[in-house]
């Protein structure tokens, strides 16, 4: 974890209430067994209560936005840390495998799906047939993906297959 993104773990939900002394709390899924603190930039901290997927919590940034993307199992979260505030919390067809984040783009890379996030809102999407077992960032524009033995590369900059 960089130096941008502070994450203070918690064990219980009534810890993280008590902790969170009236800021705001951030549920992300119905059922939840992990509960953080998160501290974005020294500007923005909430509390986050959300179910472990075997993958830690994801950060994306978008400077020219001043917005944070948070991946979170199925969960995506829109966090602008300059006007302290959370954009969305959206529930995402399926799993989040990692959030990429190039020139002020965030790529949601999900087991079925690709999401493309500008400007704060959903550029473009793209679903797969087959789960997504394997992935490469090949340049800043271009993604392999390897869904079960079908590969593909994708452009990022407009969601197009090669």
């Amino acid at each position: 974890m960089n130096e941008e993104v502070i994450i203070n773990r918690i064990d219980t939900l009534g810890e993280l209430k008590n902790k969170l002394e009236g800021r705001k709390l951030i549920y992300c899924d119905e059922y939840c067994n992990e509960y953080a603190i998160v501290n974005i930039r020294n500007s923005f901290e909430f509390g986050i209560a959300y179910a472990d997927y075997g993958m830690d919590l994801m950060f994306g940034f978008d400077d020219k936005n001043d917005v944070c993307y948070i991946g979170s199992g199925q969960n995506l979260l829109l966090v602008d840390f300059r006007n302290k505030e959370i954009l969305f919390n959206k529930e995402l067809f399926t799993v989040i495998l990692d959030v990429i984040s190039i020139e002020n783009t965030i790529y949601v890379l999900c087991d079925l799906e690709l999401i493309c996030y500008s400007e704060k809102k959903e550029k473009w999407k793209m679903g797969f047939r087959n789960w997504i077992t394997n992935y490469k960032l090949l340049e800043n524009n271009r993604l392999w993906i390897d869904c079960e033995g079908d590969e593909c590369i994708i452009n990022l900059p407009n969601g197009t297959v090669e």
